[in-house]
C-alpha cells in the first residue's frame, strides 16, 4: 500500500499477504486393513491425510459421536476401541487444515464375538447311535475333512468337529460314537487271547472249553 498527497508525493506504507485456501484435506481410513469382520473390540486403524497446507489436525469417534479432542496428525493411533455389543460398528474421522477447511470420512466393520452354535452333539459326548449334526452358520470340518450342515455321522470312533464362521470365530466339539455293546466287546477281546490266558482272566470259560 502507498499513500499520495495532493502534491503527488508518494510514500510506501507497507504490504501484507494472505493465502486463500478453500479446499478441504483428502482423507483415507481403513479398519483392520479393510476386513469386513472382527472378533475383537480392539482394531487397528490406518489413516492418511493430504492437503496443500500443513499442519493438519484430526479427531475420531465411533457411531456414538463421542469425539476425541483435536490433535496433530503426527499422533495418529494405531489401535482404536469399538463400542460394546455385537453388530455393525462405525469409526468416524475428521480432519481440518490451517484455514479451517473440514474433511470427514467413516468406515464400518462388523463385530462378532459369538461362536457358532452346534446342535446334535456336545463336547465330550459319547453316543451309542448315529448323530445328526447341524450348526447355525459358517463352514465345518469333521476329522479335518469338509463337513456339510445337517449331516448324519455313523462311523464309530473319536471325532473332532470344527465350525468356523466368516468372522473367524470357532467352535470345536470332540465326541465319540460307540455302538458296540460291552459284552460283545469283551467276547471279542477274549477270543483274541491265548486259551490259557483267557482261562486265568475268566475261569467261567472252563465250563465251555
Amino acid at each position: 500500500m502507498k499513500l499520495r498527497d495532493l502534491a503527488g508525493n508518494e510514500q510506501a506504507v507497507g504490504n501484507a499477504t494472505i493465502h486463500l485456501d478453500t479446499i478441504a484435506p483428502i482423507l483415507q481410513l481403513s479398519i483392520n486393513n479393510g476386513d469386513a469382520y472382527t472378533t475383537s473390540r480392539q482394531v487397528g486403524l490406518s489413516i492418511v491425510g493430504s492437503d496443500a497446507n500443513f499442519p493438519l489436525e484430526y479427531r475420531l469417534a465411533n457411531e456414538d459421536d463421542d469425539w476425541t479432542s483435536w490433535g496433530p496428525f503426527t499422533t495418529l493411533p494405531f489401535y482404536w476401541e469399538l463400542t460394546a455389543g455385537y453388530g455393525v460398528k462405525t469409526v468416524k474421522l475428521e480432519a481440518r487444515d490451517p484455514a479451517g477447511n473440514l474433511a470427514a470420512i467413516s468406515k464400518t466393520i462388523t463385530l462378532n464375538s459369538l461362536v457358532p452354535i452346534v446342535i446334535g452333539v456336545v463336547d465330550g459326548g459319547i453316543y451309542s447311535s448315529d448323530v445328526v449334526i447341524s450348526f447355525d452358520r459358517g463352514t465345518a470340518t469333521l476329522n479335518n475333512v469338509a463337513f456339510a450342515n445337517n449331516t448324519i455321522v455313523s462311523q464309530e470312533g473319536s471325532h473332532k468337529l470344527i465350525v468356523t464362521d466368516i468372522a473367524g470365530s470357532k467352535t470345536e466339539v470332540n465326541f465319540i460314537i460307540d455302538k458296540t455293546a460291552p459284552a460283545a466287546a469283551l467276547q471279542s477281546i477274549m477270543e483274541q487271547l491265548p486259551p490259557a490266558l483267557s482261562r486265568l482272566i475268566c475261569p467261567s470259560r472252563l465250563l465251555t472249553t
